[in-house]
């Protein structure tokens, strides 16, 4: 037995009922290393099956999901035991495999899971008909964050080899 990682890329969005933005996967690695860790079941090579002639399955034996911060960039990382014998095509088949976990499987219902949450005081203008003026009020906005591990642009899976060099 041996063991490979598979990195990809992260997508972190803050979202209020209004709006949605991005934010910066590193200032919430701690929450969203802890959402993973919750959120994996320990094995998600038990979902692997054969697709259009794959055989890669056969020879994987576990993959635990974590996240892992490399050249200051958090990634999700598929922690793989596989068999000795496995290879290239081996590794294309899986990360196959796992972009539709990311995409459809794991990744979406991780996707539901809230990381964190923050508020902030927001101001805003209103106009007041009877005065004929404008003035500023201020509302808090509960904002909620979420973690994706497949996003429809810019979204890479990547060997350790192909990450790291």
């Amino acid at each position: 037995m041996k063991e490979i990682k598979i990195y990809n890329t992260l997508k972190v969005v803050a979202a209020s009922n209004e709006t949605e933005f991005l934010v910066d996967a590193m200032s919430y690695a701690d929450e969203i290393a802890e959402a993973v860790a919750e959120y994996d079941d320990g094995d998600l090579a038990k979902y692997a099956d054969a697709r259009n002639g794959d055989s890669y399955y056969k020879k994987l034996k576990r993959i635990h999901v974590s996240v892992e911060i490399y050249n200051h960039e958090l990634y999700g990382v598929a922690n793989c035991t596989v068999a000795d014998d496995w290879n290239e095509t081996d590794t294309e088949q899986l990360k196959s495999y796992l972009t539709g976990q990311w995409a459809d499987g794991f990744g979406e219902g991780l996707e539901q899971q809230d990381v964190a949450a923050f508020t902030e005081l927001e101001s805003y203008e209103e106009y007041d008909e009877e005065n004929d003026e404008f003035y500023e009020s201020e509302c808090e906005v509960s904002y909620y964050v979420t973690v994706s591990f497949w996003q429809d642009k810019n979204y890479r899976i990547l060997t350790e080899k192909e990450l790291k060099g």
